[in-house]
């Protein structure tokens, strides 16, 4: 049981340049750190919760969930240039939790519940990854583009995949799955900065594309306010 346990990490810094205080931000009366907090604590799969944070501001939210624990980050995890990877060294050192179960749950996307994240450690568990990244499907159009795309190397294109893409019908081309930024779950070991997303061993957790919208922006967060107004 020890080895499986699962540890939820919260990760709301407080700067945020698309929107100002995003993670302090209210849909139905709640802030997105409230909503992502909830969903962590409904979610009978997840053992504990960390909230992560440079604001005592946003730290505050967790005195409002029963067990909630904080993490108070250092200033290189807490920049505009910080990486998940950034917090993870940071929220790590503070805590040792070798061998453990890790979810990394955002609070920019507010549609997933607890619910998600329940079946997601089931699989994760199930068919004993080291990585699991929420995704959804590209539609076929889409799918189809990105095959078909290049890349810009100094004056000239190149195909961005293998060259028999190209002109490949999109029946024949294989399925993209792209992340939504909702969460991440990971097996925590000695080597776990080494490989980081270990893609030897990963899986996707298909989600509807509508059931975690990244909020990064005034048009994402009135497009999710919408949403809840819907299902309320």
């Amino acid at each position: 049981m020890e080895k499986n346990k699962v540890i939820a990490i919260i990760p709301a810094r407080s700067g945020s340049k698309g929107i100002k205080n995003k993670n302090l931000r209210k849909i139905n009366g709640q802030s997105l750190v409230q909503i992502a907090l909830r969903n962590a604590c409904f979610a009978k799969e997840i053992n504990e919760v960390y909230l992560s944070s440079d604001s005592k501001k946003i730290l505050a939210q967790a005195k409002k969930f029963l067990g909630v624990k904080i993490h108070k980050r250092d200033k290189k995890s807490a920049s505009d240039s910080a990486s998940s990877k950034d917090v993870l060294q940071s929220f790590l050192k503070f805590k040792n939790f070798q061998n453990k179960i890790l979810i990394y749950i955002q609070p920019s996307s507010p549609l997933k519940n607890s619910e998600h994240l329940n079946r997601s450690i089931k699989i994760f568990k199930k068919y004993k990854m080291n990585t699991l990244i929420s995704c959804y499907k590209a539609d076929n159009n889409l799918n189809e583009k990105i095959f078909k795309s290049f890349v810009k190397e100094k004056k000239n294109i190149k195909p961005l995949f293998k060259k028999n893409s190209l002109y490949s019908n999109r029946q024949g081309l294989k399925k993209i799955l792209i992340p939504n930024g909702a969460f991440f779950i990971f097996r925590i070991s000695k080597q776990f900065f080494k490989n980081y997303i270990n893609f030897k061993n990963s899986i996707g957790y298909i989600m509807k594309k509508n059931d975690a919208i990244d909020i990064n922006d005034y048009d994402d967060f009135k497009k999710v306010k919408k949403f809840f107004r819907k299902n309320t």
